[in-house]
């Protein structure tokens, strides 16, 4: 996933940890919060905020891999579209815009 990946060594680590995570409450059907998202990954909510851009750097890699190796990955949906914002339950400004989710 490397080569797919552009951010930094941080958001590269931490989109590790999460992906796992977020494919376990994708098979749930369970949406989470960044701040859920950071205690359960990092033990610390305060990397909330931090944790967004690597979410979508993350989704960006995703994209990346579905669209060089269709064949094999398919059409992988937008993973960021599980984590929202605490308050106003809305995704990250990283998530692509897709008709009828909003």
């Amino acid at each position: 996933m490397s080569d797919y990946f552009i951010g930094t060594k941080w958001s590269r680590e931490n989109a590790k940890k999460a992906l796992p995570v977020l494919v376990s409450f994708a098979e749930s059907a369970r949406p989470t919060t960044y701040t859920e998202l950071a205690r359960i990954i990092l033990s610390d909510e305060k990397y909330a905020h931090p944790l967004m851009a690597a979410l979508g750097r993350l989704g960006e890699a995703l994209e990346k891999i579905s669209a060089a190796k269709p064949r094999k990955f398919a059409k992988i949906p937008p993973i960021q579209l599980l984590v929202c914002n605490q308050g106003n339950r809305a995704t990250g400004k990283s998530c692509p815009e897709l008709p009828g989710l909003q």
